[in-house]
Parts: structure tokens; sequence; C-alpha cells
């Protein structure tokens, strides 16, 4: 992945939340975002996943906060 460290900070999501989330070992996310591990097939699909579901989630919260904005 271009750079895992970078997503999952943008997202604010910590590294320990996004191992458990996607049933990766901590360890080894954190060695993959240092270029010292390659991740299997299998376990990136299930990061994607789990970025993908937090970034659509963040998007949830800013459009219920633009929804707020417009009836004030």
């Amino acid at each position: 992945m271009a750079d895992l460290k970078a997503i999952r900070q943008s997202i604010r999501l910590s590294l320990t939340a996004l191992a458990h989330r996607a049933g990766v070992s901590r360890f080894r996310l954190w060695a993959s975002e240092r270029g010292d591990v390659t991740l299997t097939a299998e376990e990136n699909a299930h990061i994607r996943r789990v970025l993908r579901a937090e970034a659509e989630r963040l998007e949830g919260v800013f459009d219920a906060l633009d929804l707020a904005d417009r009836a004030a």
C-alpha cells in the first residue's frame, strides 16, 4: 500500500485500532509501515476494508454537520 501510515494518520486511526479491526498483528502492521515487512494480499485486503469503512464513517459525520449547518 502506497503510504499506509500517512493514510492511517490522515483519518486519525491508531496503529493499534487498525491492527485490531483488520485482524493483523500490530507488529506486522508497524513493520509494514516502516518498510521492513511486505503484507500478504489478504492482510492488505483487510486493511483496505477497515480504512475504507472508517473514511466512509468520517464522510457521514461531515455530511451530518453540513445538514446541521443548513438547518441552522
